[in-house]
């Protein structure tokens, strides 16, 4: 068991440190084809996901009081979850289709100010439940990271 969590442990803080962003770039084998791969995420409770999914929208009192929707990036999901959620037993993890949500989002230093570095996915418009594209229930047990998001931060 302490062996079990100290695995968890280290993989979630090398979460923290790794590039948030991959892409492909002019040099691939793509013909100079540039896209933005999906690594935009909403974390939310059992109760906001299932009131996000009767009116179709995602809004939290938090977004709501900000001013804009507080998102993270695979990078940032680990310590994000263990700031904020450390009291829930279950969690709805949502992967946004950046492609949809791109003109509205805005990378920005961490709101409010605090010890997290680097830049926060935020977005400044209505979040619907039709611009994600994936959706994950996360269980207590250091809210181990579904497989898909851990590959997608050693890109």
């Amino acid at each position: 068991m302490r062996k079990r969590l100290s695995i968890q442990i280290l993989v979630l803080f090398s979460l923290v440190f790794l590039l948030p962003f991959s892409a492909i770039g002019e040099d691939s084998n793509l013909g100079g084809e540039f896209r933005m791969v999906n690594d935009v995420y909403k974390i939310l409770t059992i109760e906001q996901w299932e009131n996000a999914s009767k009116t179709g929208f995602i809004v939290t009192e938090l977004d709501k009081k900000d001013g804009f929707v507080h998102l993270s990036n695979s990078s940032q999901l680990a310590l994000t979850l263990s700031l904020f959620f450390t009291e829930h037993e279950k969690l709805v993890l949502l992967q946004l289709n950046q492609e949809e949500i791109k003109d509205s989002l805005v990378f920005e230093d961490p709101i409010p100010k605090g010890e997290r570095r680097g830049l926060f996915p935020h977005l400044y418009d209505d979040l619907s439940v039709t611009q994600v594209s994936e959706v994950w229930h996360l269980e207590k047990g250091a809210f181990i990271l579904p497989k898909e998001i851990l590959l997608q931060s050693e890109r």
